[in-house]
């Protein structure tokens, strides 16, 4: 059944798209390869390859929210000074550590796009940047945002004046992104929560590229415009 878009065609396709990767940058597609390799290079640094297309595709698509086999996707070329890191949970690679370094660094605009944002030491780095000056949006899922966990921590970031929207569509807000200054992006299947930090099978992806970065601000910005299918965080 073709249900999405999704088919067992392009399933391969994706997997055979991996292999290459691995097989050209050394990275092993296991969990037991990259623990070996992990513990040697935690948050490995990648240079500039035609290939940075294919891991963002790629985690998109895996996710369940890629294009269809008739429909093409937005791509955009990396610079050739674009820099990606990546970081296993379970290979002890810390995403949470990267990801508070990223938000930490923020001179002037952090944007997020997250499906469930629970964790505490994230949540002090958002508004920690907010206090210096950052201009910080937040869009979550309308579920994860009415659950305990989220809710408050929710009310910590409306109480330092953090624009917060959630989905008002009957679809998950399934992102996982953050963008830094309209220069990084970071996505990956790493919800900002303990679990995804400690216990689950998670990557966090940080990608250095201006062009990119600007491509993911416009479809943020879209999001943040669009007062039918997104609202205000009661």
């Amino acid at each position: 059944m073709n249900k999405g878009g999704f088919s067992w065609k392009m399933a391969l396709g994706i997997i055979k798209a991996k292999q290459r990767f691995s097989r050209k940058m050394g990275i092993p597609m296991t969990r037991s390869g990259r623990q070996r390799n992990a513990r040697a290079s935690a948050g490995r640094l990648i240079p500039t390859l035609s290939v940075i297309a294919v891991i963002v595709l790629a985690i998109v698509m895996l996710s369940g929210c890629g294009p269809s086999a008739t429909q093409a996707a937005t791509s955009q070329s990396p610079s050739s000074g674009t820099q990606v890191e990546y970081y296993f949970t379970r290979a002890q690679q810390h995403p949470e550590k990267a990801l508070e370094s990223q938000i930490n660094s923020a001179k002037s605009t952090l944007d997020i796009a997250i499906y469930s944002l629970t964790k505490k030491d994230i949540i002090d780095s958002i508004i920690t940047a907010k206090k210096r000056g950052v201009n910080v949006r937040i869009i979550t899922d309308h579920i994860e945002a009415k659950s305990k966990s989220e809710a408050t921590q929710l009310q910590l970031l409306k109480s330092a004046a953090i624009p917060l929207k959630e989905n008002s569509h009957s679809g998950l807000m399934h992102m996982k992104v953050s963008i830094i200054d309209k220069a990084v992006v970071t996505t990956g299947s790493y919800n900002y929560t303990q679990n995804a930090s400690t216990e689950n099978d998670e990557v966090l992806v940080v990608i250095h590229d201006p062009g990119i970065a600007t491509n993911w601000e416009g479809e943020f910005q879209q999001m943040w415009n669009d007062t039918k299918d997104y609202v205000d965080v009661n």
